[in-house]
């Protein structure tokens, strides 16, 4: 599947915006800067449910080649992907005996991430992969990009992730510590008095 892109994956674009209807055709504005995280798509015979979605920051967008649906950004590159071929995982080197395709690609923290859909459930599984995305102009011809496997990074981000979450319930302890209401203490001047008014009695118990 062709998807069309506003820059690389992880890179700055210039978003659009809905401005208003000329002639029959959408007219967009500059809707500000956005990063590119990445895309999910769907391989089907429906245009408007193949069209891909484009993660920008906290938003999604679409761009359709065609026209006929919105256009909010413009695009750079092109890249080919398979969407559709359905196999198991373990076949292809990655850590799940589940079988599913591929559905997107996503950058997280750093990493690049296969966004897997699994056959049985639906379920999504991420998996750090190799950027070997092959990226071509839009009068170019792209060549389809190997999803590849990336051990040594996935591995790095679940140290990075067991990490985080230690850290975060040891801040938690901390922080239900510090609100715990506390104990009166005992001051050492009242240890000095009560103990010199002990000694008062038994001396005028010895009188």
């Amino acid at each position: 599947m062709i998807i069309y892109l506003p820059c690389k994956i992880g890179e700055e674009f210039t978003r659009l915006k809905f401005k208003d209807w000329v002639n029959g055709k959408r007219i967009y504005e500059e809707g500000g800067s956005r990063t590119l995280r990445g895309f999910n798509a769907f391989d089907c015979t429906t245009r408007s449910l193949a069209i891909p979605t484009i993660h920008a920051d906290k938003e999604f967008i679409s761009y359709d080649h065609l026209g006929e649906f919105a256009q909010e950004f413009t695009p750079q590159y092109k890249i080919s992907v398979d969407l559709k071929s359905e196999y198991k995982l373990s076949d292809r080197g990655f850590p799940s005996g589940k079988t599913g395709h591929l559905s997107g690609i996503i950058t997280e923290g750093g990493y690049l991430l296969a966004d897997f859909v699994t056959k049985d459930r639906y379920e999504h599984l991420r998996y750090v992969i190799k950027d070997n995305l092959q990226y071509a102009g839009l009068d170019e011809t792209p060549t389809e990009s190997l999803i590849e496997f990336n051990p040594e990074a996935q591995a790095e981000k679940e140290q990075r992730e067991q990490e985080s979450r230690e850290n975060t319930k040891v801040l938690k302890e901390i922080r239900a510590k510090a609100a715990e209401p506390k104990k009166k203490g005992v001051s050492l001047k009242d240890l000095i008095k009560a103990k010199a008014k002990k000694t008062e009695v038994a001396d005028d118990s010895s009188n």
